[in-house]
């Protein structure tokens, strides 16, 4: 805490505490991820705290933090550790938004984060959107949303709806074997 503005000590905290990997670190370690410091102590505090969290349940403040960094650009630094932190984590439905707003991104690890997520819901709007993503240009999205939409049983009838309707043998085919996962019989 006294070394506020030394970036050089700051950094060498982060490192320490991720070789420690004590989950007693996540408060000073996301007081640096506010976007005052310095972005190579941002990259190291998560780095650290991909190390000291595993496993561990964020609060809603935490991953209030984390989702907003998912906006950036530096993937190898900021965007797959704050991604490797909220994968496991369960998300509210205050953050569809959020997530659909992810979705669009740039970024293809962010777009596979936030339709994998999306597909924790069980709601029609978000299966209806899932089953857009069917025949995205997207890669990340398009595959996500099949794997997503095999875990959803609330996407059965939609599926079949979409299935009878569709001119598209592609996207025939993609429904088709989604809706094999859901009933084997």
């Amino acid at each position: 805490s006294d070394a506020k503005g030394h970036r050089t000590a700051l950094v060498a905290a982060a490192k320490l505490f991720g070789a420690l990997g004590d989950a007693k670190a996540r408060r000073p370690l996301f007081a640096m991820l506010a976007a005052r410091e310095p972005h190579v102590v941002r990259t190291h505090a998560l780095t650290a705290l991909t190390h000291c969290l595993r496993a561990q349940k964020l609060t809603g403040s935490e991953i209030e933090t984390l989702l907003p960094l998912l906006d950036g650009d530096d993937e190898v630094g900021v965007i797959r550790p704050a991604v490797r932190l909220l994968e496991d984590q369960s998300l509210d439905r205050h953050y569809l938004t959020q997530l659909n707003r992810l979705a669009e991104s740039p970024q293809p690890l962010v777009k596979r984060f936030a339709v994998q997520k999306l597909g924790g819901f069980e709601s029609t709007a978000v299966v209806k959107t899932l089953i857009g993503y069917l025949t995205d240009d997207s890669y990340a999205r398009r595959d996500q949303a099949t794997v997503s939409l095999k875990t959803l049983p609330a996407a059965r009838a939609p599926l079949m709806k979409e299935l009878l309707a569709c001119d598209d043998e592609r996207k025939a085919w993609t429904i088709a074997d989604i809706l094999l996962a859901h009933d084997r019989n």
